[in-house]
């Protein structure tokens, strides 16, 4: 919205309804970030600014055009748009395009098979790590995907200390991985909803997560359904 974008965000309504919430807290989590850093001094911009504000999220919020589960809905680009169930978190959906003789199935986040919902993570834990993680008697215990680059997965690779807030916090607690706890569907699963598509795709691209796993992925679509399976390169 920064940038000049004014297009409507075709959504579920449960997306739209988490989301608000979610960009009202995250625009206000920025903001405080920004106010630590020009008062504790650990920015490079003077003054430091948030990635985006409350106003910034309240103009995102008001772009939001809530569509119903398989809905067809006609975009003014001549394609036509629907949601189906990705079973991940509170909202989620895979988006069918199709425009012209082509339709493109984008998966999203794909949720586990007889898993329950689950809606999202926020709030202080910088803060809460910040003093946590110096003491040996605490434990901190990661759950699910860490992306690169996040403190998540500094600590899931051994890190021994963490950069926040401008200074350097040494990793003494114990920090554990309990995979028990991800929503995200695994290679198996997402194996079983590829099959059970109604028509072969032409192709299949891999497009998230670490390389080495997205190339294991994509050999075993290969070698299970004989499907051309790629993980593009950026900007390919």
């Amino acid at each position: 919205m920064r940038e000049g974008f004014t297009g409507p965000t075709w959504c579920t309504p449960g997306t739209a309804a988490l989301a608000a919430i979610v960009l009202r807290d995250s625009a206000y989590l920025q903001e405080e970030d920004a106010e630590n850093a020009r008062l504790w001094g650990f920015s490079r911009h003077d003054p430091p600014q948030p990635l985006y504000n409350a106003a910034d999220a309240e103009k995102a919020i008001t772009s939001f055009k809530p569509m119903d589960y398989h809905q067809d809905c006609a975009l003014h680009s001549g394609a036509h748009l629907s949601f189906s169930r990705a079973g991940h978190i509170l909202g989620s959906a895979s988006a069918l395009v199709t425009i012209g003789g082509g339709t493109v199935l984008f998966s999203g986040d794909l949720g586990r098979t007889g898993h329950p919902l689950l809606l999202a993570t926020g709030g202080r834990v910088v803060h809460h790590l910040m003093y946590l993680l110096p003491e040996a008697r605490h434990t901190v215990i990661l759950t699910g995907y860490q992306a690169v680059g996040t403190r998540g997965r500094q600590l899931a690779e051994g890190a021994t200390e963490l950069k926040m807030f401008g200074r350097y916090v040494p990793v003494r607690a114990e920090v554990v991985f309990d995979h028990g706890f991800s929503v995200h569907a695994d290679a198996t699963e997402l194996l079983t909803w590829l099959q059970a598509l109604p028509a072969a795709p032409e192709t299949v691209y891999i497009v998230h997560g670490k390389p080495q796993s997205a190339r294991a992925l994509a050999a075993k679509v290969r070698a299970e359904t004989g499907w051309c399976a790629v993980v593009p390169e950026l900007g390919e």
